[in-house]
């Protein structure tokens, strides 16, 4: 899976499961904390969707290292095409 499906992907999940989700232009540079105002629990839940839809799994100790959309790809992208 390419890198621009997989953001693709990622941005369907958040602007459909972040309230500012919907209001962003989202690119792989935008900060969840900051620029989606996403707390805690918001990140928790797209995790969640995030290993559901890719069907894979992300350790608690890999969600601090996630502030950006590109991280997101990136992480999926490694752990999807190994």
């Amino acid at each position: 899976m390419e890198q621009k499906e997989i953001f693709d992907k990622i941005v369907h999940i958040i602007k459909t499961s972040v309230e500012k989700g919907k209001d962003v232009d989202m690119q792989m540079d935008t900060v969840l904390v900051t620029e989606l105002a996403m707390d805690s629990l918001d990140r928790v839940l797209l995790v969640s969707e995030i290993e559901d839809t890719f069907d894979i799994e992300i350790q608690t100790e890999e969600m601090g290292s996630i502030q950006t959309i590109g991280d997101i790809v990136e992480s999926i992208d490694a752990k999807i095409n190994q």
